[in-house]
C-alpha cells in the first residue's frame, strides 16, 4: 500500500466524489478509482459504498479513515521538512533560483542544465529538488518556495490536467516526445523494430514513481526512481523500464540496454511552470537557457509568450 492511495482515500472520503478528487489532485478519475480498488484488495475489506449519488464510507472504511488521517498528516509534515532541507534559504545579497522537477528529469536533465546555467551565470545560486507531486509543485510556486518547475504529462492526460491549473501559475510547453521500452539487449524484445501498445502493456515493467499517471500504468510490478536499480532489473530479471526517446541515451548509456519504440506511439509532453505575475530577470534568464538546452537536446523550439 502506498501513501498516494491513503491520500486518495482521504480526499474521496471528504468530498464524496472521485471526480472532485481528480480535479483537486490533478489525477485522472480512472487512476484514482483503480488505486482505491487496489487498496481494498490489499486490505481485503470494502472501504467505500459506490452509488450514482456519490460515495460514502462503509463501517470498516469509517474506522480506517480515522487511522489514515494522522498517517497522512505526519507524512505531509515529513515531506515539507525534507523539502526545506533540499531547498536552502536564499542567501542575502545573492541571486538564488529554486528549481523543482520530477525525479527522472533530476537524474537525466538537471545536471546538464545546471552546468550551462552555472557557466553562464556564475554569480547566481541554483537549488534543485524533486517531487512526484504536481500538486506540490503548484503549491511551491504559489508560496514562492520554487521559482520554476519542470514536469511531464502523458499526451492523453494533458488537456484535462492543464484545464484545472490555478490562474496564478503560468505553464509553457517545452517539448514533445514518446515513450520507449528499455529492455536487455539480449532479450527477444530487443530484436523487434517495435512492439504494440498491447504487448508493451503485458511486459513486466519498472516505472518511475509518479511519472506516468494514466490508468494503464497504475498497476506496475516495480516502482522506483533509482536508475541503477532499474538497470539491474532489466539485466537480471529481463523486465522493461520506460523512459522517453530523448532521455534514453542519458538514462541507460550502455549497449546492454536497447530502446524499443511502441506503436502506436505513446506521446508525452514536458512543461515548465513559473509564477504568472512574478517573473524576475533571473527566472527569465533560466527560461532562456532552458530553451537553448531543449533545442540542443530535441531540435524543438520552445515558444514562450512575448513578455519573456
Amino acid at each position: 500500500m502506498r501513501i498516494e492511495q491513503l491520500k486518495y482515500f482521504l480526499e474521496v472520503a471528504r468530498s464524496g466524489s472521485i471526480n472532485a478528487t481528480a480535479q483537486h489532485l490533478f489525477i485522472s478519475q480512472q487512476g484514482i478509482s483503480d488505486a482505491l480498488k487496489r487498496m481494498e484488495q490489499e486490505l481485503d475489506v470494502t472501504l467505500l459504498n459506490r452509488s450514482k449519488t456519490g460515495i460514502t464510507l462503509t463501517p470498516e472504511g469509517e474506522k480506517i479513515y480515522q487511522y489514515v488521517i494522522p498517517i497522512v498528516k505526519e507524512y505531509e509534515k515529513l515531506e515539507d521538512y525534507i523539502f526545506t532541507l533540499k531547498v536552502a534559504p536564499k542567501p542575502k545579497n545573492e541571486q538564488a533560483i529554486r528549481i523543482l522537477t520530477n525525479p527522472l528529469s533530476m537524474t537525466v536533465m538537471i545536471p546538464d542544465l545546471l552546468e550551462l546555467l552555472e557557466r553562464k551565470y556564475p554569480a547566481s545560486n541554483f537549488y534543485c529538488s524533486d517531487t512526484v507531486s504536481l500538486d506540490k509543485m503548484i503549491q511551491q510556486i504559489q508560496e514562492a518556495n520554487a521559482d520554476l518547475c519542470i514536469f511531464m504529462l502523458m499526451h492523453l492526460d494533458a488537456e484535462t490536467v492543464l484545464q484545472v491549473f490555478p490562474d496564478d501559475v503560468q505553464v509553457y510547453a517545452l517539448f514533445e516526445d514518446e515513450l520507449v521500452a528499455c529492455v536487455s539487449s539480449d532479450s527477444e524484445t530487443a530484436q523487434r523494430k517495435s512492439i504494440s501498445a498491447t504487448e508493451f502493456d503485458q511486459l513486466e515493467k519498472v516505472l518511475c514513481d509518479g511519472a506516468y499517471t494514466s490508468p494503464q500504468y497504475s498497476d506496475t510490478e516495480f516502482v522506483s526512481n533509482n536508475i541503477d536499480f532499474q538497470l539491474k532489473l532489466i539485466l537480471k530479471r529481463k523486465i522493461a523500464a520506460v523512459t522517453i526517446r530523448y532521455f534514453f541515451p542519458r538514462t541507460f548509456p550502455n549497449d546492454a540496454v536497447t530502446a524499443v519504440p511502441i506503436r502506436p506511439a505513446l506521446k508525452v509532453r514536458y512543461y515548465v511552470m513559473v509564477p504568472k505575475l512574478k517573473l524576475n530577470e533571473e527566472i527569465i534568464d533560466v527560461l532562456n537557457v532552458l530553451a537553448e538546452y531543449i533545442l540542443d537536446l530535441t531540435g524543438q523550439t520552445v515558444a514562450y509568450s512575448s513578455n519573456i
